[in-house]
């Protein structure tokens, strides 16, 4: 008993003797561990500081400049839009349309509306750029020409297919799209109140013009001061814009200095335009309310032909010096010809307001044309006479209105009513000056828009337009407007 007592005692020794080996060996183990951790640590801050200390020279050297290196390396962002849709015009009677505003014929076809592609870029915190670019099918479509002598006039073709002889067969023919730049820019920011953009940008005149893109308008037929432009819709030149705030009321502004309304993105007579408009925007409790004025000045000037040995004063006619040696006293030097010279001053009001779930806009446009004796835009350029129709002082004026509701079903329904009486664009095959006489118009319609979640939409417009009040049978018609919006 006693034998087996103490060979028990001596064992429990041994295995506590060797639990305490192995544990005094785990604790050296893990403090070996713990120092070299200990040294990772260490050197892993002292690389730290290296860095921060490498970081703190370079923005000294910048001379403490915020923009860092991920700054600088922004991507480029591209997104944009697109609408493609169905439009029906009802022409029963020949003389109906007669200006050819809408269209040349009675029927409906499927439309091809907008591609807008955008690219925009912000390099630095005060840096950003911005490229807008619009994809069109035209040329093709446009008439060639139009014969004046018949009644109705009669349009000629309006095919612009060209064949392309660079590929593989014998008989494939391109039709002829092209590249409209809606506006290239680049923006220096100063601060809130100064901001510095300079390029083609869109003219800051209005609610409708700066909001041009299908998915942002609420109706879809543009109104006509815009599609005509009786201000300009863009401008090459540079503006100031900015932001104040005024207790309860943000005012917003810009300024600009352009080429004008140039012929050709030149400026001829050396006078710039000038414009600006301020809005005063404010939150009210049933949503957001703005007034907006806005104002543009220019002195244009344009030239057909060229003259010889100096410039032929007030006939406005042109001259054609295909044989330029013919003439007398030629010296050898050309001269363009003075053929349009006048002083416009176009002035808007503007109005938005957001009653709840209602969406009330309103916008009145007035222009001002005071030509220079001598130098009138023809009304046609197919006519030659020397009594040939000219543009006459005269004031243009336009106005809309427009009430919508937001639904919680994304349905949007629409009333819109447009009252002008101003000069309409017609096709260019009627003539370089492409514009009518002072013409009453009246067009009311509304519609109906619905959204199918976040980056697609339906939109439908029906319109009946009156184009001369005073002819109680023809110039009056309906028209149907489809698009099928999407974003990307």
């Amino acid at each position: 008993m006693k034998r087996f007592e103490r060979n028990g005692y001596g064992s429990f020794l041994a295995v506590l003797a060797a639990l305490l080996l192995s544990t005094s060996t785990r604790v050296e183990a893990q403090t070996v561990d713990l120092a070299a951790l200990e040294a990772k640590v260490e050197l892993s801050r002292e690389s730290l500081e290296k860095v921060e200390h490498g970081i703190t020279a370079m923005e000294e050297e910048s001379g403490g400049a915020q923009d860092t290196l991920l700054e600088e390396r922004r991507p480029l962002s591209i997104y944009g839009f697109m609408d493609f849709g169905y439009d029906r015009w009802w022409l029963d009677d020949p003389y109906d349309d007669i200006a050819l505003v809408a269209h040349s014929n009675n029927g409906g076809a499927f439309a091809f509306g907008s591609l807008n592609l955008y690219l925009s870029a912000q390099p630095t915190s005060n840096l950003r750029s911005l490229v807008e670019m619009r994809y069109v099918l035209a040329p093709h479509g446009e008439p060639n020409a139009v014969d004046l002598t018949r009644q109705p006039p009669l349009l000629a073709g309006t095919d612009q297919d060209a064949h392309s002889r660079d590929s593989p067969g014998a008989q494939l023919t391109l039709r002829l799209g092209s590249i409209f730049i809606e506006r290239a820019w680049a923006e220096w920011t100063v601060n809130d109140y100064l901001k510095v953009r300079a390029g083609l940008f869109l003219n800051p005149f209005g609610i409708w013009n700066v909001d041009h893109g299908s998915p942002t308008l609420i109706a879809l037929m543009i109104p006509t001061f815009v599609a005509s432009q009786m201000m300009p819709a863009r401008l090459a030149g540079i503006q100031a814009l900015g932001s104040v705030k005024l207790g309860e009321w943000l005012l917003q502004y810009h300024a600009h200095v352009s080429n004008g309304r140039s012929f050709a993105l030149t400026d001829p007579n050396n006078r710039k335009g000038v414009g600006g408009r301020a809005v005063l925007s404010r939150r009210l409790s049933t949503g957001p309310l703005a007034v907006g004025v806005s104002g543009f000045y220019d002195h244009s000037v344009d030239y057909w032909g060229s003259s010889v040995g100096g410039e032929a004063e007030g006939d406005g006619q042109g001259v054609d010096s295909s044989d330029p040696a013919s003439e007398p006293g030629f010296s050898g030097e050309f001269q363009p010809q003075r053929s349009i010279d006048y002083d416009e001053i176009v002035i808007g009001l503007d109005a938005s307001l957001d009653l709840w779930d209602l969406m009330l806009r309103a916008e009145y446009v007035a222009a001002y044309e005071f030509f220079n004796d001598g130098y009138r835009e023809p009304l046609f350029a197919g006519f030659e006479a020397p009594n040939d129709p000219k543009s006459c002082d005269c004031m243009q004026w336009e106005a809309f209105m427009l009430a919508a509701l937001r639904t919680k079903w994304g349905t949007t329904p629409f009333a819109i009513c447009e009252i002008a009486r101003k000069g309409l664009t017609v096709p260019l095959a009627l003539g370089v000056g492409r514009r009518s006489d002072d013409t009453p118009v009246l067009a009311y319609g509304g519609g109906i828009n619905q959204r199918l979640g976040t980056h697609s939409q339906i939109k439908t417009q029906l319109t009946y337009v009156i184009i001369d009040q005073e002819d109680p049978v023809r110039n009056r018609f309906p028209l149907l407007f489809t698009r099928w919006v999407t974003t990307f």
